[in-house]
């Protein structure tokens, strides 16, 4: 089963912009970039381009945030009992990676953010189809 926690899409942010986690939370995070990000990767901030994506499990250290005038992105918060991302050509978790089509990706977003609120009998069979496109 997969339950969302909370989506947003479009959501913009100033440029001191930072969101940390420690390494207990239980969720999954997944965000795409529609500005410039820095990111923690391998214990170092890095900055990463628009239209990437990154996906966090639980448990992982989160940090991230603006490195222009405006950070703007898409994420979603979700619990999962499913097996997620195990594929061996799955993205990689932990690691931005750039997305070739960062609004189709962009759709699902807003796809899911009604599935987030409103309640139908294919709420989650809707939630989990959309997580494996």
């Amino acid at each position: 089963m997969i339950s969302i926690i909370y989506v947003e899409y479009n959501a913009s942010h100033p440029n001191d912009f930072i969101f940390e986690t420690a390494a207990d939370q239980q969720y999954w995070l997944i965000l795409l970039t529609r500005t410039p990000a820095m990111f923690l990767v391998d214990g170092q901030m890095r900055e990463y381009p628009a239209n990437c994506a990154v996906i966090l499990p639980p448990k992982f250290k989160i940090l991230y945030g603006a490195c222009t005038d405006t950070y703007v992105n898409d994420w979603l918060r979700f619990d999962s009992t499913e097996p997620l991302f195990t594929e061996p050509n799955s993205p990689p978790i932990g690691i931005p990676f750039p997305v070739p089509d960062p609004d189709y990706l962009h759709k699902i977003f807003q796809l899911l953010a009604p599935e987030n609120f409103l309640q139908n009998d294919f709420k989650e069979l809707n939630v989990y189809h959309l997580l494996q496109l």
